[in-house]
């Protein structure tokens, strides 16, 4: 018997209070999903930092912004994640975020995420940031690192808006979107959301969660028979491998 699962909707964006001590006072959130039922979903959180929060090196910006992305190993500033989409200068992003550049009250909000962002004002500089922080990229020189990025924000980052890099200034403008919700939340001038608001709630059926088990085991399928091959293949080709080298030492 399949019992039918409770879930938040995907693609809309929800700003939540958050229950205090927390390294949050409020967070944003969405769970885009592509189109594609192939393509898993991603889950993008913005969250504003409490005065008591500290991150894993030093003591966080009270008061900034920062992003939570999937197969990143550290938190993201938001100013810095609009910079690796292209949106580059202080002016620009404000305009994103903003919409009113004479509201002084939540342009001084983002004071303190426009200065943690000062040392980056490029957007190959942003793409390294990130490329530092993402899992897997130990050891790997610097431009594949900014080429990993960029595939990155290309696949996990609203990838319900659509992959690739020509989507950037789309997925900029949705960034603002969730940003300005986030603030406006803050400074009291809308309520927070309901988690458990019947209007946020989708039931999936059977289908899609036959869909969902289907796809995690057959990845757990793929990931064993690769491992499999790769076992019984890689020993034979050091073997000819060595092989010609030594038939050519011999010769040589």
């Amino acid at each position: 018997m399949l019992i039918a699962q409770e879930r938040m909707a995907q693609n809309n964006v929800y700003v939540f209070n958050v229950k205090q001590p927390a390294t949050f006072t409020h967070t944003a959130e969405i769970r885009s999903q592509a189109r594609s039922a192939t393509r898993a979903g991603s889950k993008v959180l913005l969250g504003i930092v409490g005065r008591h929060a500290i991150s894993k090196d030093k003591r966080a910006n009270v008061r900034s912004i920062i992003v939570k992305l999937p197969y990143l190993k550290d938190d993201l500033p938001l100013i810095v994640l609009f910079r690796a989409l292209g949106v580059v200068s202080d002016n620009d992003i404000l305009q994103y975020i903003c919409y009113d550049m004479t509201d002084t009250e939540m342009i001084e909000l983002l004071r303190p995420s426009l200065e943690e962002a000062q040392p980056i004002q490029h957007r190959e500089t942003a793409l390294k940031y990130i490329g530092n922080r993402a899992a897997g990229t130990l050891g790997l020189p610097e431009s594949e690192r900014q080429a990993h990025a960029a595939r990155l924000l290309s696949t996990q980052l609203f990838p319900h808006i659509g992959v690739g890099e020509q989507f950037n200034r789309q997925k900029a403008f949705f960034l603002g979107y969730m940003a300005h919700r986030l603030l406006l939340v803050v400074l009291g001038r809308c309520p927070a959301d309901d988690r458990d608001h019947y209007g946020v709630k989708r039931c999936d059926l059977a289908g899609p969660l036959l869909t969902y088990l289907f796809r995690a085991l057959y990845a757990k399928l793929r990931k064993h028979i690769t491992r499999q091959v790769n076992a019984v293949l890689r020993p034979s080709v050091l073997r000819r491998r060595e092989g010609y080298e030594g038939i050519t030492n011999a010769h040589g």
